[in-house]
């Protein structure tokens, strides 16, 4: 995610490039896109971009590849020692995996927006269906089977429904990958990359 908005920002010419351009368009309600702008939209005023409104960009996209670790491995040594039933540091642990991959989606969407309509010749939008796919897979998806598992839709089989979702969320993404692989290839073509590294000898396996 965060190698992501690098990317963007680098194809603008860099930081400065990106305010200086941005904030030549003006007041706009830059903020004004889901998935948590749209619950306070009557609450954004525009604004001009600047170089703060990108640092804190970069700061929720960033939030989210140090708290997600540290998700993990809370949940895995809880699990370690109460495989039966959920903690409230599991139940605790979702929601902030929520919280986290909505902020991390709000500030790639600001910054896409902000963009879209520079970067057309390189396709971001099927790179960002790349991305949000991820997220989707990876957090959300994982979060709705808990839903369900809860709800008894699907029988957790004597694990905490948190284990159990998990387990579920891994099987499925396992599947999902495939196409989202081939997806990828052809919307990160390799001709986009400089000429001194197509001129890199192949890798060979």
């Amino acid at each position: 995610m965060l190698c992501f908005c690098w990317m963007l920002i680098e194809l603008m010419g860099g930081q400065n490039k990106l305010v200086a351009e941005l904030d030549s368009e003006g007041e706009k309600a830059f903020w004004n896109v889901p998935p948590c702008g749209c619950f306070i939209t009557c609450c954004i005023r525009p604004g001009t971009f600047s170089a703060t409104t990108l640092t804190t960009i970069q700061a929720l996209v960033a939030q989210y590849i140090v708290i997600q670790p540290i998700i993990v491995f809370v949940e895995a040594m809880d699990i370690s020692t109460n495989t039966e039933r959920d903690s409230i540091v599991l139940l605790a642990a979702q929601v902030v995996r929520v919280l986290s991959t909505l902020m991390c989606m709000q500030g790639l969407l600001v910054l896409y927006f902000a963009l879209r309509d520079h970067l057309h010749e390189y396709n971001t939008t099927g790179k960002f269906i790349i991305i949000k796919g991820m997220l989707a897979l990876t957090q959300l998806q994982e979060t709705l089977l808990f839903i369900f598992i809860s709800a008894g839709v699907i029988d957790s089989e004597g694990y905490s429904k948190t284990a159990w979702a998990g387990l579920w969320n891994c099987l499925i993404m396992s599947i999902e990958m495939v196409p989202l692989f081939m997806y990828a290839a052809y919307v990160y073509p390799a001709s986009e990359l400089p000429d001194s590294a197509n001129e890199r000898a192949p890798l060979i396996l």
